[in-house]
């Protein structure tokens, strides 16, 4: 089953190298989607893909890059994702 889901990141989550880990980890698990930083210190996360494959994913994402420390990861399902087939990392 498809599931597409909407994420925020909070903790040390900026200028660590977690968006780059985010995506390196979206693409080892063929998942769609993007990463971005908020304004507020936190990082959206948008993904798509199987549920098995996004439950392994964000099992190793919370375990983060040896830099990164996640201390909150809130998540919901969503019904619409604008990906284009890839897993980006979003500068807007």
């Amino acid at each position: 089953m498809i599931i597409k889901k909407q994420m925020v990141a909070s903790g040390r989550v900026q200028g660590v190298g977690f968006r780059q880990f985010v995506y390196e980890e979206a693409k080892k698990h063929h998942l769609y989607g993007s990463v971005r930083n908020r304004n507020d210190g936190a990082v959206d996360i948008e993904v798509e893909g199987t549920n098995e494959k996004v439950t392994e994913w964000v099992t190793r994402i919370k375990q983060g890059n040896g830099f990164s420390e996640i201390r909150e990861l809130t998540s919901q399902e969503t019904d619409e994702i604008n990906h284009n087939k890839t897993f980006s990392i979003r500068y807007d």
